[in-house]
């Protein structure tokens, strides 16, 4: 189904060359067999331990117009982080030497 990758928050796969793109141009209209999907991408269950991986990640935002943005949108944005968590025991600024003034 066209817009697939919307599905998930993220979606992660082995690396594919023909697979560059979670949507194609041409994929705006309802197709029921778009020219990507981000399911076709993820139906072959491929083993993806010790491989190159692509995340397909899917971000939105609402957006509630002002008169401001006409005639075009300017303070429109949205942002995707990868950050650790619980990556270690405690916090590591812990085990710093105590400066002594």
């Amino acid at each position: 189904v066209t817009g697939s990758f919307a599905k998930r928050h993220l979606a992660v796969a082995r690396r594919k060359e023909e697979e560059p793109f979670a949507t194609h141009s041409l994929d705006h209209y309802p197709l029921t067999s778009p020219l990507l999907s981000v399911d076709r991408f993820l139906d072959d269950r491929e083993n993806i331990v010790g491989e190159d991986l692509v995340c397909w990640v899917s971000v939105g935002k609402e957006h509630v117009t002002r008169a401001e943005d006409i005639p075009l949108v300017s303070n429109f944005g949205v942002q995707f982080a990868l950050l650790p968590w619980n990556y270690n025991i405690e916090n590591p600024a812990m085990q710093l030497p105590m400066v002594r003034s």
